[in-house]
């Protein structure tokens, strides 16, 4: 990453970090993470200081490391430049419903002080593995975008994170599947409106059409290759454009 802001410093990424599987033997995680994001080579590299109305300009060329979860409690001595977020989980096998309310009650921290913050709306409704559960998927990305359009036209200070990510089955393919019927729906309404829509991670960036191999049959038949459209490269075409207009 920093060898390519260094080509393109107009550019800047944005890291979630999280803990897939619980934070119970973390505190080794988060002691080397300070250490590694200290080192005297990153210095400059990275967002120091998060506030609520930072600007695309002061991110050019720059990391945001982005925490789903406070991670003082796991190394209370840290000061690294990570902003954190409370971000309850949406798990369907848990609870298959969407609660915008929920999701729109959550906030982005400056780790460094708390007390700078704000709202923080979030959408990771993460599987997609029934018909009913892509039609809430869908339902609820869409519903996200229009809050995030709102949002920019009341000047407010408002992180959107809306997730197109998710999947039908914990594979490749699943991924993929998610990504040909949900992407279509989100290029459709990115057409239809104008206005910034916040951070919306996908799947497949780079790809328009997939080959995914299947199991079964023989190599260049029908049955063991399968062709998905998930069109992501137009979509991420669409979401530049549909961004710049309000980059600063």
């Amino acid at each position: 990453m920093q060898q390519f802001l260094k080509s393109h410093p107009s550019e800047f990424f944005i890291v979630k970090i999280q803990a897939d599987n619980g934070m119970e033997s973390q505190q080794n995680w988060t002691k080397l993470l300070g250490k590694v994001l200290s080192l005297p080579k990153y210095k400059g590299l990275f967002v120091e200081s998060w506030h609520p109305d930072i600007t695309v300009g002061e991110m050019r060329g720059k990391i945001l490391w982005l925490s789903r979860y406070d991670l003082r409690p796991y190394n209370p001595s840290f000061h690294y430049p990570v902003a954190y977020c409370d971000w309850p989980d949406e798990d369907p096998d848990v609870d298959e419903q969407i609660h915008p309310e929920q999701q729109r009650s959550c906030a982005i921290y400056n780790m460094e002080d708390p007390s700078i913050k704000a709202t923080l709306y979030k959408q990771d409704y993460y599987k997609t593995t029934s018909e009913k559960r892509m039609a809430t998927k869908i339902a609820t990305v869409l519903d996200m975008m229009k809050s995030a359009r709102e949002a920019t036209a009341s000047n407010e200070n408002i992180w959107i994170v809306n997730h197109c990510s998710a999947y039908t089955e914990v594979s490749a393919r699943g991924y993929i599947t998610n990504a040909s019927n949900l992407h279509p729906k989100v290029i459709e309404n990115l057409l239809a409106n104008e206005g910034t829509v916040g951070i919306m991670p996908i799947d497949m960036s780079c790809h328009d059409y997939v080959h995914c191999i299947i199991n079964g049959g023989t190599p260049y038949t029908s049955d063991y290759l399968y062709g998905f459209y998930p069109r992501s490269q137009s979509l991420t075409n669409l979401l530049v454009m549909s961004n710049k207009n309000f980059f600063k």
